[in-house]
């Protein structure tokens, strides 16, 4: 006994087109391809010359740098010399008569009213806590 074919399920002519719809759908994705690597090219081809000159940039600036060593050891020597030679005094600025010695408990403007309010406590001004920064003052000085 002969077998039977079993009848396809679709046309001849679908077939074909269907073959010819994968190409060409193969196709267009080569072709997509193809444009990324072109780009990628292109983004490659100019990073390149961006790399090349950030390193014409680095080789500029080091030749400066090399240039630039005697002028900063001259200067470092100098540093060194005038550091060395130059007169010592332990004494604190106020003690030599430098600055003004300014007597801390008397206030001024500058004074915070926290820390006016609180010599005030030390000193016992009636109502402290409810006077203004200018009546603090006053009071304090007065």
């Amino acid at each position: 006994m002969a077998k039977a074919k079993k009848p396809d399920s679709k046309p001849a002519t679908a077939r074909k087109s269907g073959a010819k719809k994968g190409t060409g759908d193969a196709d267009k994705e080569l072709a997509t391809a193809q444009a990324q690597v072109e780009k990628l090219r292109a983004t490659v081809e100019k990073l390149e010359g961006k790399l090349a000159k950030s390193k014409a940039k680095a080789a500029t600036w080091k030749d400066e740098a090399r240039r630039e060593r005697p002028k900063v050891a001259k200067l470092e020597a100098k540093l060194r010399r005038t550091r060395r030679d130059a007169p010592v005094d332990h004494e604190p600025p106020a003690e030599r008569g430098d600055l003004p010695v300014e007597d801390p408990t008397v206030p001024d403007e500058s004074w915070t009213v926290a820390r006016l309010r609180v010599l005030a406590r030390e000193k016992q001004v009636p109502g402290a806590s409810r006077l203004t920064k200018a009546a603090l003052l006053a009071a304090l000085r007065g």
